[in-house]
């Protein structure tokens, strides 16, 4: 909860405008995951990449603090470099000298599904942790996960679900 309404729209805020380096964002990822792990929402040797997979698709819906601030980034460089208002336009080789505008010009929702896609063959892939989406997979449809997008669904719940399907498979 305090993640995604509070902690991300901070950092989304300054995204772009404040450069962050990889190692700064990577350490808010670890220290998140890490009082995931303290307060009971995610088991130490849990799966990372499953936490950032949406729970449309079975993961734990997570956002990952580093592709957050790289898709704000990359939203305003295409704003910035897209846009025809006049101010912006005088600004925008200020923006470029200064090397202010960080991201890349692409699409922010081909993007998202790129990234959502490659978490979701990596999770999948692995030996262990990705049994259970492949065992899952043939028998769900986007309602089998409906129960998990509810707005009052628990650590626990979402926890202890997930160790209730495993016998059943």
């Amino acid at each position: 909860w305090y993640q995604r309404r509070v902690a991300v729209p901070l950092v989304r805020y300054g995204a772009g405008i404040l450069n962050w380096t990889a190692q700064e964002l990577r350490s808010l990822d670890t220290k998140t995951r890490k009082l995931l792990r303290i307060n009971g929402a995610h088991h130490p040797q849990g799966d990372v990449d499953r936490l950032y997979v949406s729970r449309q698709l079975g993961g734990r819906g997570l956002q990952s603090i580093e592709e957050v601030v790289r898709r704000e980034e990359n939203a305003l460089t295409t704003f910035v470099k897209n846009s025809s208002d006049p101010e912006i336009v005088r600004l925008k080789e200020f923006f470029v000298e200064d090397k202010i505008l960080l991201g890349e010009e692409i699409d922010k929702e081909i993007d998202s599904l790129q990234r959502e896609e490659q978490r979701r063959q990596r999770w999948t892939g692995k030996v262990l942790h990705g049994q259970f989406p492949r065992q899952v997979q043939p028998m769900a449809d986007p309602d089998s996960w409906s129960w998990m997008v509810e707005q009052d669904l628990k650590k626990e719940k979402s926890t202890d679900c997930d160790s209730a399907l495993i016998p059943l498979l």
